[in-house]
């Protein structure tokens, strides 16, 4: 663009020497304006684009991190299914699941908490749902544990 060029050279002009000959119209300081904001805009645009471009968006990170958490508790749903069906299948072999739904309460709550704002109301998305996935992980590998004679059979 020839017009920033002229910018900065006038700007020169007015900063560091006294402009005798060199006067602009008002026309002129207009397509300078409006040439310089262009100008600036291209090179925001151009900066943003090659520092930014291979990062995803936050709204491409919330559904990330939202699938990733229903995919975890799909997992936990299974093995919790498979743990009963096992238990029906061996009178001998009791064991009492009645703490998931309370256990659910819990890691709503803290999921809650780790993700407040200033542990007010509201809450950061991205933030809950990794708890929940974190806390979910936790409980299936725990499960797992406990159970790993009975989820052989």
């Amino acid at each position: 663009m020839q017009t920033v060029n002229e910018v900065f050279r006038l700007r020169h002009i007015y900063c560091h020497e006294v402009p005798f000959k060199d006067t602009i119209t008002r026309e002129m300081a207009s397509r300078f304006i409006s040439d310089a904001c262009d100008f600036l805009e291209f090179s925001d645009d151009t900066i943003r684009n090659s520092l930014y471009s291979d990062n995803r968006s936050l709204m491409e990170e919330f559904e990330i991190t939202k699938r990733d958490f229903e995919k975890t508790d799909k997992e936990l749903e299974e093995l919790l299914e498979q743990i009963r069906l096992n238990e029906n299948k061996e009178s001998l072999f009791y064991n009492d699941l009645n703490f998931i739904d309370k256990w659910k309460e819990y890691r709503e709550v803290r999921a809650k908490s780790e993700s407040s704002v200033n542990h007010g109301e509201s809450y950061l998305p991205q933030y809950y749902y990794r708890s929940m996935e974190r806390a979910t992980r936790t409980l299936i590998k725990e499960l797992k544990d406990d159970f790993k004679y009975e989820l052989r059979r």
